[in-house]
């Protein structure tokens, strides 16, 4: 941090010397909470964006931030040598967000060109957008599911003048970016081990699980084979903005490639007499007590489409993406060590054997489709409403406990006092395969077991323009599969400032 601070001084100064004017911006967000539950920090963050805008000519410019976040919960102190280090103590992470080079007409009138670091947006959806699969998830926040980090990217658009608002876009990427998880991906993912594994042993009663997972990542090599090309066409037809899309790429979140176990099987064999031979098995059980596991990186194509109208009354919009994914396996791996323990009227004898057992079972393979659609309408009265339907979340794909949900988003808005009070309340009605639940014996039973729920509350002041101070309460709770029921133990009170100037 000590050379990062002095080097930033120097570059804006660097700057400020060499062209006519730099625009600044700082975007700070502050949001201490804690938990409903039993007091602890589920948040305790802080983020400041600072950007640079600095104008080379009427028509190029260089766009650049950087990104200072601390995370105040203690998680990397774990042992006394944690206690020296003040990145431990004190932990702070500064990082380039964008650095890029932007260019209108370039060479021609109806080219722009854009080159470096950057965040290339997609799609017309508020937030949740299936097609935005040009950068990788950026998962620091737990309840943000649409961050994303920027990407070193040559993109460039083409327009047309003979068709209304049209142009033709190619971005290639020269290595395709990985996701930054968070604990509660890799709570969900050991857990899914975990769940396999026990579902595996299933034949044995007593199956105990002792062993801590080892893992290993396999990120894509930094060939321009696992790049990223994105194309994309865009017009307005009759009043509608549409486009049409196509991307390769490699996607940003890991799935489990193999899982290796080793178990011991606990057998005893009671000889109660010779002739004619009869014997009783006991099986005691089995204790997993290794695990390692790989996490690894596959490729798949998007086609997508999105349209959007403004209707007057309504701002309506429609995006798909449809995924066709590479089809990949996970190999799996089990060795037993199985101990049998022999009591006959001869003596007690004791056997160990090894048995090994290979599987490997597809992963994916079969193309799935994530869509969105939604509405907002601002009122004359300050009341604003925003409301969404999604089918599929971006770290969610075709497989088994990662297959696509539904969700249901509605956000309120209502401003006071000449705009300087606001009261927003938020929700989300998380579905796992409602139609399955309608249609079984039981369905009501089947909805509540299998859905979540989250509700959230916000009470702000802004005493300047460009800040807001206030409050806000969260509320989570979920059963069975539902993808929120994984976060029902985040309910949190706690005071937030956001100020962009």
């Amino acid at each position: 941090m000590k050379k990062v601070i002095p080097s930033l001084i120097v570059l804006v100064l660097i700057t400020t010397l060499s062209f006519a004017s730099v625009d600044v911006g700082i975007d700070l967000s502050i949001f201490p909470s804690i938990s409903t539950y039993d007091g602890s920090l589920k948040y305790n963050f802080i983020k400041t964006k600072f950007s640079f805008t600095s104008s080379l000519s009427d028509d190029a410019s260089i766009i650049s931030s950087l990104i200072a976040r601390y995370n105040g919960n203690f998680n990397g102190i774990t042992n006394i040598n944690n206690l020296f280090n003040v990145n431990s103590i004190n932990p702070i992470e500064i990082y380039v967000d964008e650095a890029y080079i932007k260019v209108q007409k370039f060479i021609f009138d109806n080219v722009d060109l854009a080159l470096g670091k950057q965040r290339v947006s997609w799609g017309k959806a508020d937030k949740i957008n299936p097609t935005d699969v040009l950068n990788p998830l950026d998962m620091f926040d737990v309840l943000d599911f649409s961050s994303k980090f920027a990407s070193l990217a040559l993109n460039t658009k083409v327009y047309f003048n003979l068709l209304d608002e049209s142009y033709f876009q190619l971005v290639l990427e020269p290595v395709s970016g990985v996701a930054e998880l968070n604990s509660y991906v890799n709570k969900f993912i050991e857990d899914t081990i975990k769940e396999n594994i026990l579902e595996s042993l299933s034949f044995l009663p007593n199956v105990s699980y002792s062993a801590v997972p080892v893992n290993r990542v396999i990120t894509p090599d930094n060939n321009i084979t696992n790049g990223l090309v994105g194309v994309k066409f865009a017009s307005k037809f009759f009043g509608f903005d549409t486009s049409l899309s196509f991307a390769i790429r490699k996607n940003d979140i890991p799935y489990i490639s193999s899982v290796y176990i080793s178990n011991d099987v606990n057998v005893t064999l009671d000889v109660v007499s010779i002739i004619p031979l009869v014997v009783q098995t006991n099986t005691n059980g089995a204790n997993v007590n290794y695990v390692d596991y790989s996490l690894s990186y596959y490729g798949e194509r998007m086609v997508g489409f999105d349209v959007s109208k403004d209707f007057g009354f309504v701002l309506a919009w429609l995006e798909v993406g449809v995924f066709i994914p590479d089809e990949v396996s996970i190999n799996n791996k089990a060795v037993s060590k199985i101990i049998a323990v022999v009591n006959s009227p001869l003596g007690t004898n004791t056997n160990v054997m090894y048995q090994i057992s290979n599987y490997s079972e597809t992963y994916l393979k079969d193309a799935y489709t994530k869509y969105v659609f939604g509405f907002d309408k601002t009122f004359d009265n300050g009341l604003y409403i925003n409301f969404q339907f999604a089918h599929g979340l971006g770290f969610e794909r075709g497989f088994k406990d990662e297959h696509l949900q539904d969700y249901f988003i509605l956000n309120l808005e209502k401003k006071f006092f000449d705009d300087r009070l606001k009261v927003r309340t938020y929700g989300i009605v998380n579905i796992d395969r409602p139609f399955d639940r309608i249609t079984s014996s039981n369905p009501w039973d089947e909805l509540v077991n299998n859905s979540g729920i989250l509700g959230a509350l916000e009470v702000s002041y802004s005493p300047v323009i460009g800040a807001n101070l206030g409050i806000r309460i969260i509320g989570i709770d979920g059963n069975g599969s539902s993808t929120l029921s994984r976060f029902k133990d985040f309910d949190v009170v706690g005071v937030f400032f956001n100020m962009e100037i």
